[in-house]
């Protein structure tokens, strides 16, 4: 499975893109057809340092993409989605 491309920023704030990649690397292997409500929470859980001038990603895909995350792997919607 391919992890997502997200838009990048660099005149605004953005998520560090190591720490983004790091996470998904280790998140997405672990989804599977069954519920997992502790990986969910973790997904919920998840934060990243941002950057503000340099390249990040673009902090609303990834968060659209973590809520995503969190419905696959059968935890309820992030507030606010």
């Amino acid at each position: 499975m391919s992890g997502p491309v997200f838009r990048t920023t660099r005149w605004r704030t953005g998520y560090r893109v190591d720490e983004v990649d790091d996470f998904l690397a280790d998140v997405l292997p672990r989804l599977t057809d069954r519920p997992d409500p502790a990986l969910a929470e973790r997904i919920v859980q998840a934060r990243f340092a941002t950057v503000h001038f340099g390249a990040g990603y673009d902090m609303g895909d990834v968060d659209t993409y973590l809520d995503e995350l969190v419905r696959r792997a059968g935890g309820p919607p992030t507030p606010g989605a």
